[in-house]
């Protein structure tokens, strides 16, 4: 998408100058700005779900190697406690 902007822009511009009509050079990029922010919202999205995975194992990974077991979820560990 990157390299397809500067193009419909340069093609707004050309048709500016030809006194043509704007209406598809500017359908066009707007419909690419669009797909641009979609495209990066997704982006950011699967990679901040990567990270969370790396960031948990990370957390978990010393805890199980000095505890001895192997939890895979810190909430799905059970605490008893009654009032003293």
């Amino acid at each position: 998408m990157e390299p397809a902007m500067p193009m419909a822009t340069k093609w707004v511009l050309d048709t500016l100058g030809k006194g043509q009509s704007l209406g598809g050079p500017i359908a066009i990029l707007l419909g690419l700005l669009a797909l641009a922010i979609v495209a990066g919202f997704t982006q950011a999205a699967i990679l901040g779900r990567v990270a969370e995975g790396i960031v948990l194992d990370a957390r978990i990974s010393p805890i199980n190697r000095f505890s001895g077991e192997t939890r895979t979820n810190p909430k799905s560990r059970r605490v008893s406690w009654s009032p003293a």
